[in-house]
């Protein structure tokens, strides 16, 4: 708006407004004997002003839903008034507060910015939902009313961010025709101008768009988490497909489940769990140097196990073996081992448990196969590379990462830091201390050996250009095939980055493909790539 234009409509604003008030004021002399007997029935009219839940916040500080969005003020019909609000809003939005302005009584009106003049009482605005925001499945969703929580983290500390900045409250005095009394300031309940109070959580805003523009280029339908090594604090936690406030409705109606967290959901690990039979081989005292020739296939009790596409990949070591992911070398160095090993260093490192991340959000537990089960040496050879009746979470897998690059400390994964009152104070939530879930020479053995896959195995698109990491690609079978016969997979990538002074942990899914690590790879590699290693 141009400043001659600000002129002309701030004076129009302040004459209309003038006579309008003058007009009243006329109306009430010339009502005599009526306005009187009114005048002694004096009373009040509140106007409310909706208060704000608590903020979530991230590890930085900064807000992770909504945040201030403008102000919102009580407005009295008086001349100052229109003169202020004429220098904020433009033509049209002063048309309408002049028409309002004209009907005498208080109202309440939205501001993009704060201004200051009698008749004016200002309260903070805030939103609770953008369009921009990647973390819905975690932080959940409230009634319309934005005072109950119905879900994820909404619901889990809702008692806490109910009521977080009161309602506020402004009280007229006003005559019979509920007009403000000339020369009576209202009375203001409620003055907190700052809202404060809420959670900080471990996620880092900017990790989090990282892993977001991963998934949305590479994970139609999927999730990727990433966790700080060695403290295991979710960094970034993201489901596709996902949903925003405004398509919630439609989201509850949709095939492909967009309210489904897969990041916290049970899936086929595959090859991945080679890391855990490794261990487990590796604990029993074989050494990396152990040695099998694959020939593509072996024959199990009748039961015939291949390598993925009939690959033949010849004389292996144990570090070989990972790289190209050989079935049949570790279900050869399962048969050795036995099954029990395996099964005690899967329990060991998570497998089969519930994680609690926080109060209310925690992951389904996890599958393993009964023992009664593993009788059968084909299901000890299923179990060996992860097929079979073995089901994770990508939040598991992430901890399994971060247990062998934080030098075998399996740490639970945590998603609430702290908690900030109403005056700013924090007050700091109590962690749990890892264990020593693998000794150190066997994690750092593993993470030597999870090199492999990127520098001439089955990973090598998904090394970063900087830094190097570790990691395993893995192909779930499900049993299902697409409408063109072709078999539907779970995908993944798990691993960590830097190789040396390893930072974060990753686990990557891609649910339900047909790519396989053509999409799971190059996600990794973009996190590796672009988020800051300091």
């Amino acid at each position: 708006m141009s400043r001659l234009h600000k002129r002309v409509v701030t004076l129009y604003a302040v004459t209309a407004v003038f006579f309008m008030v003058l007009l009243l004021r006329v109306f009430t002399v010339s009502s005599g004997t009526q306005f009187a007997e009114a005048a002694q029935q004096n009373s009040t009219l509140s106007l409310q002003v909706p208060g704000s839940r608590g903020i979530f916040y991230d590890c930085n500080g900064e807000p992770l839903v909504g945040g201030q969005d403008g102000y919102l003020a009580a407005v009295s019909p008086e001349p100052e008034a229109a003169t202020a609000l004429s220098t904020v809003l433009d033509g049209e939005e002063m048309d309408r507060v002049v028409e309002r302005m004209g009907e005498g009584k208080p109202f309440l009106l939205k501001l993009p910015t704060s201004v200051s003049a009698p008749g004016l009482v200002l309260f903070p605005a805030y939103t609770r939902y953008d369009s921009g925001q990647t973390i819905n499945h975690l932080l959940g969703y409230t009634d319309n009313t934005q005072e109950k929580g119905l879900s994820g983290l909404e619901k889990a500390y809702d008692s806490f961010l109910t009521g977080a900045l009161p309602a506020g409250k402004v009280v007229y005095s006003v005559n019979a025709l509920g007009r403000p009394l000339s020369g009576i300031s209202p009375k203001v309940q409620n003055t907190q101008t700052e809202l404060k109070k809420g959670i900080v959580l471990t996620l880092d805003k900017d990790i989090q768009s990282i892993a977001q523009k991963a998934a949305d280029e590479y994970i139609p339908s999927g999730a990727i988490v990433v966790l700080e090594i060695p403290t295991g604090k979710v960094r970034a936690s993201v489901s596709t497909p996902s949903f925003t406030m405004d398509t919630l409705a439609a989201a509850m109606e949709s095939e492909d489940a967009p309210l489904i967290n897969r990041a916290l959901q049970n899936y086929n690990v595959g090859s991945s769990f080679k890391l855990v039979t490794a261990a487990a081989a590796l604990e029993a005292g074989y050494t990396i140097e152990w040695e099998h020739e694959c020939t593509g296939s072996v024959d199990v009790a009748g039961v015939v196990f291949h390598c993925y596409n009939n690959n033949t990949h010849g004389n292996l070591t144990m570090e070989g073996a990972l790289a190209k992911s050989c079935n049949t070398y570790f279900i050869s160095l399962a048969r050795e081992l036995g099954y029990e090993p395996i099964l005690s260093m899967a329990k060991r490192l998570g497998f089969g448990s519930s994680l609690q991340l926080c109060t209310g959000i925690s992951t389904p537990e996890g599958v393993l196969p009964e023992e009664n089960v593993l009788a059968s040496p084909a299901a000890v050879a299923n179990f060996a590379f992860g097929q079979g009746d073995l089901l994770a979470t990508p939040m598991q897998m992430a901890s399994l990462v971060n247990c062998i690059a934080s030098d075998g400390i399996l740490t639970t994964p945590s998603l609430v830091e702290c908690f900030i009152d109403e005056n700013g104070e924090e007050t700091q939530v109590a962690k749990v201390d890892g264990v020593q879930a693998l000794s150190p020479d066997i994690a750092r053995t593993l993470q030597k050996m999870m090199a492999a896959p990127l520098s001439y195995g089955t990973a090598t698109t998904a090394m970063p250009d900087n830094g190097g990491a570790g990691g395993k690609t893995a192909t779930a079978q499900t049993g299902m095939y697409n409408k063109e016969g072709d078999p539907v997979n779970q995908s993944w990538f798990v691993g960590y980055f830097p190789y040396e002074n390893p930072r974060y942990a990753v686990a990557v899914l891609a649910e339900d493909t047909i790519q396989g690590s053509k999409t799971t790879n190059p996600a990794f590699k973009y996190i590796a790539d672009h988020v800051k290693v300091e």
